[in-house]
């Protein structure tokens, strides 16, 4: 019966949130995504980069991966270029976090939260610069309520010789 109430609690929050402010609505006063200005790879070889997000004090997000199904993971996805292979090797590890009357514990991310990602390039790939898109996908919680998931979009900038 706890989980039952509590999995209503987050849901009713949830639906609860009005938000007026734009910013408020996408979490931009709650979490901060930045993506490295340029990462530098030679052919044939891997490169490695971090998108880091800067959670405000507070706040936390979901950890990866969650503990219970009706969580939402924080998720970097980036897009492959052709010949190109993109892939996120491990999330960091989250921290316990308990809400007060709840019988499970949660993983969370707060403060500054760092993931990596590989960039492998084949030997046939032609030297320049490339764009690869992505998204973060994360959902904001307090102390009392969690606030509509978000996907923003980052950019990470790629140098090939």
């Amino acid at each position: 019966m706890n989980r039952t109430m509590y999995v209503l609690a987050i849901l009713l929050s949830f639906l609860g949130c009005q938000v007026n402010d734009p910013s408020q609505e996408a979490g931009i006063d709650r979490v901060r995504v930045h993506a490295p200005e340029l990462i530098t790879v030679h052919r044939g070889t891997e490169g490695k980069g971090v998108v880091r997000l800067e959670i405000r004090d507070g706040f936390h997000v979901q950890a990866n991966p969650v503990p219970l199904p009706y969580l939402i993971p924080t998720e970097l996805e980036l897009d492959e270029p052709p010949l190109f292979t993109v892939k996120v090797p491990a999330y960091p590890s989250g921290a316990p976090y308990s809400l007060h009357g709840s019988p499970d514990t949660l993983v969370v991310y707060d403060g500054l939260v760092t993931i990596p990602y590989i960039v492998s390039v084949p030997d046939t790939a032609e030297r320049g610069d490339y764009e690869v898109q992505g998204l973060v996908t994360y959902q904001t919680c307090d102390d009392r309520m969690c606030f509509p998931p978000v996907k923003e979009p980052v950019m990470v900038h790629l140098r090939v010789f």
